[in-house]
């Protein structure tokens, strides 16, 4: 319940400062009213989990509009900051077992990284659903 509570809180305030911020181009919070709809037969949701300090896909292509969930499979804390974008672009402190979702907006190339592992890095590719081939789609 606590979880839940805190989730609507961060997602309340990401909506705010985003509306006050420049265009999102990297991750929204969730059940945004802006985002165009997910193309059929394409995942609304894709996951990228945090294991053994790697993210894992790496790179990791969604279509324009889509969430991205992070999981954390580790026995440490994660952070992920992008080091690109709006306003909204790190994460809460992830400690095992969280996930954090975004919905990515607009195309691009996005990296990312842990501010608590620098060394971990990653990058979401957003593309609009005709730059995707059809056999990338997630399992």
């Amino acid at each position: 319940m606590k979880k839940l509570i805190v989730f609507c809180c961060l997602a309340v305030g990401f909506l705010l400062l985003a509306s006050c911020g420049s265009s999102a181009t990297t991750p929204t919070p969730s059940g945004s009213s802006t985002q165009p709809p997910t193309p059929t037969g394409m995942p609304p949701e894709q996951v990228v989990n945090i294991k053994d300090f790697r993210f894992d896909p790496d790179p990791i292509i969604i279509v324009q509009g889509a969430s991205l969930t992070w999981i954390n499979q580790d026995a440490v804390n994660h952070q992920i900051l992008f080091e690109r974008g709006p306003i909204i672009s790190m994460s809460p402190i992830l400690k095992p077992g969280d996930s954090w979702t975004g919905t990515f907006l607009e195309t691009g190339d996005f990296p990312y990284s842990c501010t608590v592992h620098p060394s971990m890095k990653g990058t979401v590719n957003v593309r609009l659903p005709v730059d995707i081939p059809p056999s990338h789609s997630s399992p």
